[in-house]
């Protein structure tokens, strides 16, 4: 982490960009497990509301419904965590190439857009 802020000589978004392909490239296998999860909860979410279907069962359905949206809720809200972690370990990288006024604005985006509810 010691080269967080440092430019690369040439192109300076070549830094940047390396920068991006390198966080994701760490967490590639995360977010892979991350989506593997979402369908996994989705597919059996789906599997047991057909069952239900099949059979009839009011109770099943409902109770498929509820748990399949109540599953899948947190590994979204992963998700999202861990695209908030990409645009921190990033932002260092992009401010260095802007000057104090204009890294200071694009910091406190950042933090507005970090923040906000969703």
């Amino acid at each position: 982490m010691a080269n967080i802020g440092s430019l690369h000589p040439g192109d300076p978004f070549e830094g940047v960009n390396s920068r991006v392909d390198q966080v994701v490239a760490e967490s590639a296998s995360r977010l892979v497990e991350l989506r593997i999860l979402l369908i996994l909860v989705f597919v059996l979410g789906i599997g047991v509301l057909v069952f239900g279907l099949w059979k009839n069962n009011p109770y099943l359905i409902g109770l498929a419904i509820g748990v399949d949206g109540l599953m899948c809720w947190p590994v979204i809200r992963l998700e999202l965590l861990y695209r908030r972690t990409i645009a921190l370990r990033v932002i260092p990288q992009i401010t260095a190439l802007l000057s104090p006024r204009d890294a200071s604005k694009e910091l406190c985006a950042l933090i507005e857009h970090l923040l906000e509810r969703k």
